[in-house]
């Protein structure tokens, strides 16, 4: 399986959530991947994270 290059083109929301496996950020934001437009929620265990990849400004997937 190959890996896709997801670029994040809008952030529309950033939630600390916490279940029974302790907390994580929850992303709300616009992707493109090859063309493709698609609204996705992706998690992530913290922060750090997630402004790692904002950073870059896509995540492999």
């Amino acid at each position: 399986m190959n890996l896709l290059e997801h670029w994040i083109k809008e952030i529309y929301s950033i939630t600390e959530k916490e279940d029974e496996s302790g907390t994580y950020i929850e992303v709300d934001m616009l992707i493109n991947c090859w063309g493709c437009e698609e609204r996705k929620k992706r998690r992530y265990s913290s922060i750090r994270d997630f402004n790692i990849e904002k950073g870059k400004g896509y995540y492999l997937a």
